[in-house]
């Protein structure tokens, strides 16, 4: 979907003019809103940025024009985050990183807000600015993110995981990010809410962590995979449902193997998606894993629900 050319050319000239209400009467007049039902639509398992290309425009527009001018920067993304639509607040939330050097605390504060905020719209594009600022100001967010980790509402729990699938650079290696980001997914891989949970196994950690740093996370799933809480063990297993992890099949199926005798059914069906993901893609490898499973009294159940998939 692409940019409305006279959209452009509105804010261009609004900007110029300093007038944000030329701002605003520019998007509104060209732009398809987003739905603004705070419940619709949700999709509990896939996080991602909900802005359409001319709240991304504008975003970046704003920033290119104010972003020397820090006091007007900041002036602007407080009306913009206080506006009635919930497209022209997300527009203020994704500005929030690049005000980030000259407000810290202020930004912070906002993330927070929208992170917990009732519309998942705003809160998965709090997620994903957090992650943009724990990515340029590592050292200085990681403590807030370790904060949040803690907190009470399981919104902003669940954006420390989405936080932390943008906080490397994917042009280069950055391995003294590794442990960090792990103990981040340490104080959430037990965690019960299933908002948290569905977003960290399966995608912040199979996605993100493990294709970028294949050898820590390893080494870090093996430690979860050997406590008893069962979310922990679901998070290990979940992670193989990923297509990043597929490239590390051969370490997969070990870790399944250990959890499939796990007589929890909530561990052993994740179990059971894991290596349906890893048989259809590296069949070779798994085909003789499950005929093995297969004869054995702990695991042939495991098998059979497998089998019955690929």
């Amino acid at each position: 979907m692409s940019v409305s050319p006279t959209l452009e050319r509105k804010l261009c000239a609004a900007l110029e003019a300093k007038n944000l209400d030329a701002v605003l009467a520019a998007l509104d007049s060209v732009t398809r809103w987003l739905d603004d039902d705070p419940k619709a639509h949700q999709v509990l398992g896939v996080p991602s940025i909900i802005m359409g290309p001319d709240q991304g425009l504008t975003a970046r527009l704003t920033v290119a024009y104010l972003g020397d001018r820090p006091r007007e920067l900041h002036a602007w993304t407080r009306t913009l985050l206080s506006h009635d639509h919930s497209s022209i607040r997300g527009i203020g939330v994704m500005m929030l990183p690049d005000l980030y050097p000259y407000r810290p605390k202020f930004v912070v504060a906002q993330l927070l807000r929208f992170a917990d905020d009732a519309n998942w719209i705003m809160r998965e594009n709090a997620g994903s600015a957090a992650g943009r600022v724990l990515n340029d100001h590592f050292d200085g967010l990681y403590p807030v993110m370790e904060r949040w980790t803690r907190h009470k509402s399981e919104n902003v729990r669940r954006a420390v995981v989405i936080a932390t699938m943008q906080a490397f650079d994917r042009r280069r290696p950055q391995p003294e990010r590794a442990k960090p980001l792990l103990r981040l997914h340490d104080a959430l891989v037990s965690d019960r809410a299933e908002y948290v949970r569905v977003n960290l196994g399966p995608f912040a950690i199979g996605a993100m962590i493990l294709p970028h740093y294949p050898e820590a996370t390893l080494k870090r799933l093996h430690q979860w995979a050997r406590r008893r809480d069962e979310a922990a063990r679901w998070n290990v297993a979940m992670v193989w449902t990923s297509a990043g992890a597929r490239k590390y099949a051969e370490s997969g199926i070990g870790l399944l193997a250990q959890l499939a005798a796990d007589e929890r059914r909530f561990v052993w069906r994740a179990v059971a998606s894991g290596m349906v993901k890893l048989a259809r893609a590296r069949p070779d490898v798994c085909r003789p894993v499950i005929a093995a499973w297969s004869r054995d009294s702990k695991r042939a159940h495991v098998a059979e629900v497998v089998r019955k998939y690929i």
